[in-house]
């Protein structure tokens, strides 16, 4: 781990700053991003070997994301969900890549706290954060929002110290819900605190 990239997590403003720094502080090698937007995200992050899947624009493959598990099973270090944005994807999504993810890898995914229930839209977060919530349930995941641009989830396969219990399916899920637990159910953390959870403390 190299800690002069620290302050580079403290300091970002979007998801595109935060990935970056993450792969650089950990000194990633390959990364896989799922939704390319037009390489915003994807042209940025140092790994040597990357994998873009976009069924529109972006990234190295045109396909969708049932479609490249289907056919693809290398592993990564570095792991950004960013695709289709209804629970039930995003949740398909993240769990395959936590499963592809190298010892000490980690699962990034965008959307995870929309700010208000209009962003519940299908051009703009719509049910991401449910997905998230599931992870939060998980024994065996440790995750937390990064509280900007829209809610970074961030995830790593280690001992969840807080391990939720939401008591409600995906589906089951509303706005409301999402508003009385925004902060216990994604664990919402400022960029000190997740620089912090980087290092372990």
């Amino acid at each position: 781990m190299d800690t002069k990239y620290l302050d580079n997590v403290r300091n970002s403003k979007t998801r595109t700053d935060l990935i970056e720094a993450v792969a650089y502080l950990f000194g990633y090698k390959s990364y896989l991003e799922l939704g390319c937007q037009g390489d915003v995200t994807f042209s940025r992050i140092p790994c040597a070997h990357k994998v873009g899947v976009d069924s529109a624009s972006g990234g190295t493959l045109r396909m969708t994301t049932d479609e490249y598990f289907k056919s693809h099973n290398e592993k990564f270090d570095l792991a950004f969900v960013d695709a289709n944005h209804h629970h039930d994807q995003v949740f398909k999504d993240s769990i395959r890549c936590i499963e592809r993810l190298n010892d000490g890898g980690m699962l990034m995914m965008h959307d995870c706290s929309p700010p208000t229930v209009h962003y519940e839209n299908p051009s703009l977060c719509e049910t991401a954060w449910r997905a998230f919530v599931k992870l939060r349930e998980s024994q065996d995941l440790d995750a937390i929002v990064a509280d900007w641009d829209c809610g970074i989830g961030m995830v790593r396969k280690r001992k969840n110290p807080e391990p939720i219990k939401c008591g409600k399916t995906m589906d089951e899920m509303r706005w409301i819900d999402f508003e009385m637990h925004r902060q216990d159910w994604m664990h919402m953390s400022t960029a000190s605190m997740v620089a912090d959870w980087l290092v372990g403390k």
